[in-house]
């Protein structure tokens, strides 16, 4: 038997783009490749605690995959939220969002269980949309006994000609899978010779050094989550 050591592809029907750093087992068979996994009750857990900050709404085989994490029934959930076991069904059977409200009940209820210092603010930031959240890579690795994860935002390179290092700034738009537009503002200071990202409420989130010496552009790297094509429509 042999067995491999490396960052791999976790498919899962709940949400794309989740790696596995290690918790798992590759053994090659006479049939292929057999992957087995550490503990995968918690590994499932953890996809659950990604799923539910995920600012998009939720579809139905999503509200099933939480509604089981919260181990109640079709018929305890459907009491909760005012509707009959066979609607509670016929929603979780479905690839469609569902409604509004009923995905806002089953985030608090995840919430208020595994999670209850999050307040109802943070959770119905998630529930509008309003709340960032980088999905391009997700990483879960199995540390200590148990499962966390993090994500891999890519650094996208913004080109900084001489005439826009003489100071000013710009907005930059980003849009994330679930087609929420955020933006940020991108700041040049020439007397510090520094690039910096902020929020729309000036709150910092990024500051990269450029030199003032360079023969033909300066570069300044913004942390962002989304397609290089969108840095390329920058304009002063």
């Amino acid at each position: 038997m042999n067995f491999k050591i490396a960052m791999i592809s976790y498919p899962h029907f709940a949400m794309p783009n989740l790696h596995l750093e290690n918790g798992y087992l590759v053994e090659e068979s006479s049939y292929g490749e057999i992957v087995s996994y550490v503990d995968e009750d918690a590994l499932e857990a953890c996809v659950r605690k990604i799923l539910v900050r995920i600012p998009r709404g939720l579809n139905g085989r999503q509200l099933r995959f939480l509604r089981r994490g919260l181990e109640i029934s079709q018929e305890v959930f459907g009491t909760l939220i005012d509707r009959d076991t066979q609607t509670v069904a016929r929603l979780e059977k479905s690839d469609a969002a569902v409604p509004k409200l009923v995905d806002l009940a089953i985030r608090t209820r995840f919430f208020g269980r595994y999670e209850p210092s999050v307040s109802i603010g943070e959770i119905l930031s998630i529930h509008d949309g309003a709340t960032r959240f980088p999905t391009d890579k997700i990483v879960l690795s199995h540390v200590g006994g148990k499962w966390s994860y993090r994500f891999d935002v890519p650094k996208l390179i913004v080109e900084i000609t001489k005439s826009q290092s003489s100071g000013g700034e710009c907005l930059i738009s980003e849009a994330t899978d679930g087609g929420h537009i955020y933006q940020r503002r991108l700041v040049i200071s020439a007397n510090a010779n520094v690039a910096i990202t902020q929020d729309m409420e000036g709150h910092e989130d990024d500051r990269t050094q450029f030199s003032s010496s360079a023969s033909d552009l300066c570069i300044a790297k913004v942390a962002t989550h989304k397609s290089e094509s969108v840095l390329r429509n920058i304009t002063y």
